[in-house]
Order: C-alpha cells, then structure tokens, then sequence
C-alpha cells in the first residue's frame, strides 16, 4: 500500500509507523516493566504510562484525518469521524468522574 502510484504521503506513513512502536512499547513496558504499587519508581511508570497513551490516541486521530485528507473524501465522513471521537471522549470523561 506504501506504493501505490498515485498515493505518497510521508507524513501520514511515518506517524502510522511511529503509532504502531508507540503501542508495541506500552504493551511491552506494561508486561515487563511494571513495578508493584509501592514500588518507589512506579510513579515513572505511571507518568510514562500515561504520556505514551495519550499521545498514541491524539496521534491516532490526527492520522485518520491526515487520511481523510489525502483521500479527498466526502466532508460526511470527517464529521461523522468527529461525532465518533466526541462520543467516546465523552464517554471516557464520564467513567473518569465516576471512579
């Protein structure tokens, strides 16, 4: 798919390429690394923990519309890809509040 003749962004391959070492590192730091709750280094754990994944969804959301983009689609799918992501942030939101 990277060479397909009419379609070439760099951009967008090289954040699907960063997107996917970012999540075989949260998954490999998070089976092999993770420290017990007391552990005096776990607070490191957690700030990593937490900045990788977060940074792994804007990433990822900023790549379908880079997507988008470069498959000139419709304007329906990006406000419908929008309506996705505000319904599942606001989910998110809500289970944050409630635990």
């Amino acid at each position: 798919m990277g060479n397909h003749p009419r379609i070439h962004n760099t951009p967008h391959r090289c954040v699907g390429i960063t997107l996917m070492a970012l999540a075989f590192a949260q998954v490999c730091v998070a089976f092999f690394l993770r420290q017990k709750k007391d552990h005096k280094y776990r607070i490191w754990w957690n700030i990593f923990h937490f900045l990788v994944g977060y940074t792994t969804i804007v990433l990822a959301i900023w790549n379908v519309f880079k997507g988008f983009d470069i498959l000139e689609g419709n304007i329906m799918w990006k406000i419908t890809y929008v309506c996705v992501i505000g319904c599942l942030g606001l989910i998110g939101l809500s289970l944050e509040v409630a635990t």
